[in-house]
């Protein structure tokens, strides 16, 4: 009898958590975007001059605006790009062929891209449309856009799936709002809520992972804000960061601590901000030459940031080390410009980088002569302490879609 129509998901889980002892390692996978139209996969466990340390995957027509792991799959990515499709990459397809799947439908630039944290069939895109799209993998080629979502009146600049449910997710606009939708609700009726209070467009916007009431965007009216979902309807605005002169481009919470906010603005210092001092403002990051695009922390380490930039550039931050000191800004080595000589991450700006999320272990049990389950844990940077388990028939785990997903405590 097949293991899958043995075991209930509890007692399932229960097996898994006593056959597999799980050791955590770091995050040491990064991807990045450019407007040289390629996305960059770079493996921090290689040296520069070894192979693998860069993977190059292109097809994309126009610059790549995002790039994003599959949180439970570092070895599946999305894409958004100014071609107006959104590509799903595959990085144990031989070379040339890791595209393996288009997403076609927005009649403009797509802005953001990525997968449903819960359910990696799902992926919710952002585009200069004025839309967001929700994408089902599972549908045909040509049909996997099962839902438009369209209450934006400007074009959508970010959006992203709620941490713990695929029917949820929220999205900011160069209408000055984040909306929060709720694919459950019939359809022209998804939005449930619309944050309101910047003064110009809103470019990002994102959950905080160890509590999903609350969101931090980052607007071109020079502020970033804290809100809180459980306050009363016009007044979810808990907090206005003010301490940026220029437009603020990015910011996001830490993985680990909510107190803690990394953000960007229209110029090339990174500050990451520690809400319970009055001030805020912790550190200053200022190694970048030119406007610096996205920032992220690690989703396993909450002293290690990585940033995009202007400057061509990808860094890596150590804050734990100080300004010149060696492992405190590293640059990753793509592209050599061969008339000047100089090294840089892509051959020209870079839009978005992110780390992957951490695998913890795979094992293979044999459940009888038939047939192997293939287990793959990966660390659920929404559930502290907890682990992703997907389950997979057949040897072949790193194929795209698992018959089963489940959490197990660490």
């Amino acid at each position: 009898m097949k293991l899958k129509k043995i075991f209930s998901s509890i007692a399932l889980t229960l097996a898994i958590s006593s056959i597999l002892t799980v050791q955590q390692i770091s995050a040491i996978r990064i991807v990045s975007a450019s407007t040289d139209e390629t996305v960059k996969v770079w493996d921090l466990a290689k040296q520069p001059d070894q192979p693998g340390y860069c993977t190059t995957l292109t097809g994309h027509a126009k610059e790549v605006s995002s790039a994003a792991f599959c949180p439970t799959n570092q070895n599946i990515i999305v894409s958004a790009s100014h071609d107006k499709t959104v590509r799903v990459w595959g990085l144990t397809q031989p070379e040339g062929q890791e595209c393996i799947r288009t997403l076609t439908g927005h009649t403009n630039w797509v802005k953001s891209a990525e997968f449903c944290p819960t359910n990696e069939d799902k992926i919710v895109s952002a585009s200069n449309d004025k839309t967001v799209r929700v994408w089902d993998l599972t549908q045909p080629e040509g049909q996997e856009c099962i839902r438009t979502l369209k209450d934006h009146t400007r074009r959508v600049t970010s959006v992203k799936f709620y941490p713990t449910n695929e029917d949820k997710i929220i999205s900011a606009s160069s209408d000055g709002t984040v909306r929060v939708w709720d694919l459950t609700q019939p359809e022209g009726q998804e939005c449930i809520r619309t944050l309101k209070g910047h003064t110009r467009a809103v470019v990002s916007s994102a959950f905080c992972p160890t509590n999903e009431d609350k969101i931090v965007s980052a607007s071109s009216d020079g502020t970033v804000r804290v809100w809180d979902l459980k306050q009363p309807e016009g007044q979810e605005c808990i907090r206005i960061l003010k301490n940026h002169t220029r437009n603020a481009r990015s910011a996001e919470f830490c993985p680990t601590n909510e107190n803690k906010i990394v953000w960007i603005s229209d110029n090339n210092i990174v500050k990451v901000w520690d809400l319970t001092q009055p001030e805020g403002q912790v550190r200053t990051l200022k190694e970048h030459t030119d406007w610096v695009n996205s920032v992220k922390f690690c989703p396993t380490n909450e002293d290690k940031i990585v940033s995009a930039s202007n400057d061509d550039s990808v860094r890596v931050w150590d804050l734990t080390k100080k300004s010149g000191q060696t492992g405190y800004c590293t640059v990753l080595t793509g592209h050599i410009d061969p008339k000047t000589s100089q090294i840089t991450s892509h051959n020209g700006p870079v839009l978005y980088a992110e780390f992957a999320p951490a695998p913890l272990q795979s094992k293979f049990e044999k459940e009888d002569q038939d047939e192997k389950i293939g287990y793959m844990l990966h660390e659920n940077q929404y559930n502290p302490g907890k682990a992703q388990v997907n389950l997979y028939d057949g040897p072949e785990i790193t194929k795209l879609k698992a018959y089963k997903s489940l959490l197990v405590n660490l």
